[in-house]
């Protein structure tokens, strides 16, 4: 037995009739007749009683039915925890920074991150600046926020500048 097939059960019993049925699943009702009638003779059981122009579950179809629920309900939530990850919007990713790009940047970057992709789990670690370029470049992480300049030896790494640095070094003329 396939989702399908737990699908056309489940829609019969939550709607009551065949009729009912097919409507809510957009498909015609000799269809789901038809795949009823499969069903049925595929598990050698009678799902749907019919009499006088009327159908409705059996006790044995409202018992599959309520079995086949959660079954159905994990795989659309499946389904769509696969979209988002192919999309981008779910997953882990994991963010390596030293301890002063800790303290302002990383906040901004998880900040935006986060309200971007909200099923986003995001993981950081504290790493030392030449530690975080060879982690990304080995795959310990996804991204690392640190100076370019320890990204040199791995030429096959994407550098993105994040912020303008308001820093600037000052001295006494001699």
């Amino acid at each position: 037995m396939d989702l399908r097939s737990l699908e056309l059960i489940a829609a019969v019993c939550q709607a009551g009739s065949l009729s009912a049925a097919a409507r809510s699943l957009q498909i015609s009702q000799p269809a789901l007749s038809k795949g009823i009638g499969h069903i049925e003779r595929e598990l050698g059981l009678r799902l749907v009683g019919r009499s006088g122009g009327t159908a409705r579950p059996t006790a044995l179809g409202e018992f599959v039915a309520a079995r086949a629920e959660p079954l159905l309900q994990a795989a659309t939530s499946l389904t769509r925890e696969i979209q988002h990850h192919l999309q981008g919007e779910s997953g882990r990713l994991i963010i390596a920074a030293g301890p002063a790009t800790r303290v302002h940047p990383l906040r901004s970057v998880i900040r935006r991150t986060a309200a971007a992709y909200p099923g986003l789990r995001i993981e950081t670690r504290q790493v030392r600046g030449p530690e975080a370029a060879r982690g990304v470049a080995e795959g310990l992480y996804d991204i690392a926020i640190t100076n370019p300049e320890t990204a040199e030896p791995y030429r096959d790494l994407i550098r993105v500048k994040l912020f303008e640095d308001r820093l600037a070094a000052i001295g006494r003329a001699a």
